[in-house]
C-alpha cells in the first residue's frame, strides 16, 4: 500500500478502512528504493501512522505465504518500520503498540463486519484467543515477535502448549 497523507485524508472522509500488510515494508523497502519505486516512495510504504491520524480503521494482515503466518510480527513490523536490513523506514508511519493490536484483534473483527463475534474478550463472543508469555506492552516492540504462545482457547476449548 502506498498513499500520501491526502489520500489518506480523503479515504477517511469516504468512510473506507484499511487492510494492510506491514511486513511489505520491511521485506521490500530496501529492494524497492535501490531498484524501482526510489528511496522516498520506498521508505513511505504502507503509511499506517497516517492512516491512523486520518482516523482510519485499520487491519492488519500478512498475505501468507507473503509474510509469516504471525499476528505478532505483524504488530512490529508496524511499529518498527525497519526492513530485513536493518534500515528505518519512516517513522512518522509507525504505529503504536497498542494501535498494533488493535490492528490483529478487535479492528481486524470489525473488517470483517464479526466483532460481535470475535476480537475482543466478552461474555457471548466466540472463545477464540491465545495466552502469550509475556505482555506484548511490556517487551521491547522488536522483540513483540518472538514472544511465545503459552496456550491457546478456540470455541471454548483449551489448548496447553507447555
Amino acid at each position: 500500500m502506498y498513499a500520501k497523507e491526502d489520500q489518506l485524508l480523503n479515504m477517511a472522509e469516504l468512510g473506507m478502512a484499511i487492510s494492510a500488510n506491514p511486513y511489505y515494508q520491511v521485506i521490500l523497502a530496501d529492494i524497492y528504493a535501490e531498484n524501482w519505486l526510489g528511496e522516498d516512495r520506498a521508505r513511505n510504504m504502507v503509511p499506517l501512522g497516517g492512516a491512523a491520524r486520518a482516523g482510519l480503521w485499520i487491519g492488519l494482515h500478512s498475505d501468507a505465504p507473503m509474510a509469516p503466518l504471525s499476528p505478532l510480527t505483524l504488530v512490529t513490523s508496524a511499529v518498527e518500520r525497519q526492513t530485513i536490513n536493518g534500515n528505518k523506514n519512516n517513522q512518522a508511519e509507525t504505529l503504536t503498540v497498542e494501535q498494533a493490536l488493535r490492528a490483529i484483534t478487535i479492528d481486524a473483527a470489525w473488517l470483517m463486519r464479526m466483532e460481535d463475534q470475535i476480537g475482543s474478550i466478552r461474555a457471548g463472543k466466540k472463545a477464540d484467543f491465545v495466552v502469550l508469555e509475556k505482555s506484548p506492552l511490556k517487551v521491547r516492540p522488536a522483540k513483540i515477535k518472538d514472544i511465545g504462545i503459552w496456550g491457546t482457547v478456540y470455541a471454548g476449548e483449551k489448548n496447553l502448549l507447555n
